[in-house]
C-alpha cells in the first residue's frame, strides 16, 4: 500500500483480529471451482492472493485503491463469497 506521495504506508498485522472485523488472510480465490484457475474473457488464468493479511476496520472509511484491473472489484467478490476460495494441499 501506497499514500498519495507513493511512500510505502507500515500496516500493522492483527493477531487474532477482533471478531467484528471482515478481512482475508493468506488466502487465494478464484472464479472457477477448479484449482487451476478460471480463464477470464482475456484469456488469462486469474487467482487472486491475498499473503498476508487484509482487514477492514470497523466503524471507519475503508478503501481499495489502484489502478485499473489490479483486482480491486475481485476483493470485494471474494469477501461477498462470489469468487471461490482455494484451500491449501
Amino acid at each position: 500500500m501506497y499514500n498519495s506521495e507513493n511512500h510505502a504506508l507500515a500496516i500493522e498485522p492483527l493477531d487474532p483480529p477482533p471478531t467484528d472485523t471482515i478481512g482475508l488472510r493468506n488466502a487465494t480465490f478464484t472464479w472457477a471451482k477448479d484449482p487451476s484457475g478460471a480463464m477470464t474473457p482475456g484469456r488469462c488464468n486469474f487467482k487472486l492472493k491475498v499473503e498476508g493479511e487484509l482487514f477492514f476496520k470497523p466503524g471507519c472509511i475503508n478503501m481499495i485503491v489502484g489502478p485499473t484491473g489490479c483486482g480491486k472489484s475481485s476483493v470485494l467478490m471474494a469477501l461477498l463469497s462470489e469468487m471461490v476460495l482455494i484451500l491449501p494441499a
